[in-house]
């Protein structure tokens, strides 16, 4: 008993501690390195798939070597039929998570970082190289080459046909970015959907990104009762901030939540849970912004109308039904977060309930079927109508 409980943790418990870790991995919505350069990112994530899988097929190939004592040859045949399965699951798995996507090409590539180590494992154990060993090496590692060149070639077309937004202010960079004529943008957002100026058969980019700067609602991680309750307040900040064209830090936002909440108990004697129209009221008596406005019971679709226009949103939502892993289970039960984009049928926003939140990805359905303003009671928080702060 001692020898099999043995053998199971030199052998079995490591590869399972290194499969579950490439499950985490592909559990989290859009891993990103987090690089503006494309070649960059591609070639860091590469490298880090390689190292996944030739570690995996070490491990998986040590069991069926030493502990099934196996002849080499049958090991590593078996070694790589498991790691190329696993490679097609994980594939699977990404078709589940949000702005993660299963492609054949990764399988491929996780394929080739397996044979890649079972050569090593050959040479190494043999003590020397056989006969066409550099050839084989050559031949794995052009094709690990070729599938890497190709992944940054889609990677670049991707991004050519994202249309990026910066600050307004930022007049140079906004220069040929605009989606919408200034008449058009100055008749967004009636108070309801029936009297929305939107032209619905007009067409939007495949992909948008505004860039606005993000701040958790938490900047120094002290979720104390008053950062509990500041996602209005982090959200407008980034709002107002992008408007601006101003960077933000943990300092200045710490300060600009801890004026807004004084602010909010002096003025209105409350800083928990601010409805949408309560918060443009906020903006507008705070910092003078009076250029926000509710929009009520729109369609999924305007969101994205919205954002092609290159201003970002503000929304109210029943936070548990985001589904966001990285809040304090079992979420917010009312929350507000910024939409700064999309890509297909995802929605990117950065989302101030979390320090992960820059960029976050959210499926449309997912977020649209989230959206509801302050009904005034947190146990009625799915009877709040649609709505969302846009800048006119």
């Amino acid at each position: 008993m001692k020898e099999k409980i043995s053998n199971f943790i030199k052998y079995y418990f490591p590869m399972l501690i290194w499969m579950g870790l490439i499950f985490y991995l592909s559990s989290i919505p859009d891993l990103r390195i987090g690089s503006s350069n494309i070649i960059f990112e591609v070639v860091t994530r590469k490298l880090g798939h390689l190292a996944e899988y030739a570690i995996l097929l070490w491990l998986i190939w040590r069991i069926f070597y030493f502990s099934w004592n196996l002849v080499m040859r049958d090991a590593l045949i078996l070694a790589i039929i498991t790691t190329l399965f696993y490679a097609i699951s994980d594939e699977f798995h990404q078709t589940f998570v949000t702005g993660r996507s299963g492609r054949f090409i990764d399988a491929i590539f996780d394929f080739l970082s397996a044979l890649l180590a079972a050569k090593i494992i050959v040479v190494k154990t043999a003590g020397r190289a056989r006969k066409y060993t550099a050839f084989i090496f050559f031949i794995i590692v052009l094709a690990l080459s070729g599938l890497t060149f190709q992944m940054i070639e889609e990677g670049k077309k991707l991004e050519a046909g994202t249309v990026v937004f910066s600050s307004p202010t930022d007049s140079s960079q906004n220069q040929g970015n605009t989606v919408s004529s200034d008449n058009e943008s100055k008749n967004i957002g009636a108070t309801n959907s029936q009297n929305n100026n939107i032209n619905t058969n007009k067409p939007i980019p495949e992909r948008v990104l505004i860039k606005v700067p993000f701040t958790p609602q938490a900047p120094f991680a002290q979720w104390d009762q008053f950062h509990e309750e500041a996602c209005e307040e982090a959200s407008l900040i980034m709002v107002k901030y992008f408007l601006d064209g101003k960077a933000l830090n943990r300092d200045i936002a710490e300060d600009e939540i801890q004026k807004l909440i004084k602010f909010e108990i002096a003025k209105y004697n409350n800083y928990v849970d601010s409805n949408a129209q309560e918060v443009v009221v906020m903006a507008r008596e705070f910092y003078g912004m009076n250029n926000l406005k509710v929009v009520y019971d729109f369609k999924k679709e305007d969101l994205k109308r919205y954002l092609a226009k290159g201003k970002p949103i503000i929304i109210p939502a029943a936070g548990q039904l985001l589904g966001n892993p990285n809040f304090k289970y079992p979420g917010p039960p009312y929350h507000a977060l910024v939409l700064i984009g999309y890509d297909g049928n995802t929605i990117i926003t950065n989302d101030p309930g979390t320090r992960k939140g820059e960029g976050y990805r959210y499926n449309i359905d997912t977020l649209y079927n989230a959206i509801h303003d302050f009904p005034g009671n947190r146990d009625k928080i799915t009877e709040g109508r649609k709505a969302m702060i846009i800048i006119e």
